[in-house]
């Protein structure tokens, strides 16, 4: 996607050429694509914590995805050139509604209670209902997916 998406033929030639040896020079990136505990997919069981994100201590998905920052961070320090301004204009902030099984019952029932507690008190969601879901690197069927829901950028 970020290859086809690149500005130009130049990056679109360097990104492709990472992507294709797996060799993108970044720590992060080839420690969440190189240990499967990393894979997710994942999810939050409360959808307004994606918009308190940061001050619950979360990667803030709807800004960029942990990966695209990665390569942008490594394409800067390669290249000198930052992709990132870039990648927020051409990207689109989405939220994916999916169905999963849940592994941790306890956890999950807790997250509803203190998503509960703050929400009726008009409070953003704490750091109580940050329990989510780990797919452990099966991918999200299509038939799984209730609802894609679009943000403004």
């Amino acid at each position: 996607m970020l290859v086809d998406l690149a500005p130009d033929e130049l990056v679109r030639k360097r990104l492709r050429q990472w992507f294709e040896t797996g060799d993108v020079p970044d720590a992060l990136f080839q420690l969440r694509t190189g240990d499967s505990m990393h894979w997710g997919p994942y999810g939050h069981l409360v959808r307004e914590l994606h918009f308190h994100a940061r001050e619950n201590g979360l990667h803030d998905y709807l800004h960029l995805p942990e990966l695209v920052e990665d390569v942008c961070n490594a394409y800067l320090k390669q290249y000198g050139h930052d992709l990132t301004a870039y990648y927020l204009k051409v990207l689109h902030p989405c939220i994916i509604w999916f169905e999963a099984d849940i592994s941790y019952e306890k956890g999950a029932i807790e997250t509803a209670l203190a998503y509960a507690y703050t929400s009726v008190r008009a409070l953003p969601p704490d750091c109580h209902a940050t329990i989510g879901i780990d797919c452990k690197g099966k991918s999200v069927s299509r038939s799984s997916i209730a609802k894609i829901e679009f943000l403004p950028p």
